[in-house]
């Protein structure tokens, strides 16, 4: 019987060590990895700010004109996105690259679009095209939408997800 107990108690206290050595552990990963307050893009407004959100991989730097396609190894021409924001940036300039290299496009206009006084793009719009005519190339990444407060209900989800 006592083996028996033994066998239980062991069997119950090791889940429950195992559950609570990753948990410990991912928190340390999180605390560490993370900005020290959540932030909001639109009160993003100083490259000081972004800076520090890009020492936490919150943000990263890209240019948006990218140089391999002609844009300039200038300040002017860096702006600080999220990581997906900048992989969706790279897959579109990747495909533009083939277009220019085949001559099928001569043209390009990157516009990003900004909320507020936000340093942080809610978008960046792609147009390119050839000047003899032919099919215009349009593209966008979005970055961020809206800085609401995370919804309690699907409704306010719903009527912040109209509102921006």
């Amino acid at each position: 019987m006592t083996r028996a107990w033994r066998l239980l108690v062991g069997a119950s206290l090791l889940p429950g060590a195992l559950v609570v050595a990753p948990g410990t552990l991912a928190q340390r990963v999180i605390l560490l990895g993370a900005p020290p307050m959540p932030f909001k893009f639109s009160q993003i407004r100083s490259r000081e700010h972004a800076d520090r959100l890009l020492a936490f991989g919150s943000l990263v730097k890209i240019y948006l004109f990218p140089t391999n396609l002609g844009g300039d190894d200038d300040p002017r021409n860096i702006v600080y996105v999220t990581p997906d924001a900048a992989e969706a940036h790279a897959a579109i300039v990747g495909r533009l690259r083939r277009f220019v290299q085949g001559h099928e496009e001569n043209e390009l206009e990157i516009r990003p679009e900004y909320k507020g006084g936000s340093i942080v793009p809610t978008r960046i719009h792609f147009i390119a095209s050839h000047r003899s005519g032919g099919e215009r190339f349009e593209e966008e990444v979005r970055v961020w939408q809206c800085d609401a407060p995370r919804p309690r209900t699907v409704a306010t989800h719903v009527n912040n997800a109209e509102r921006c």
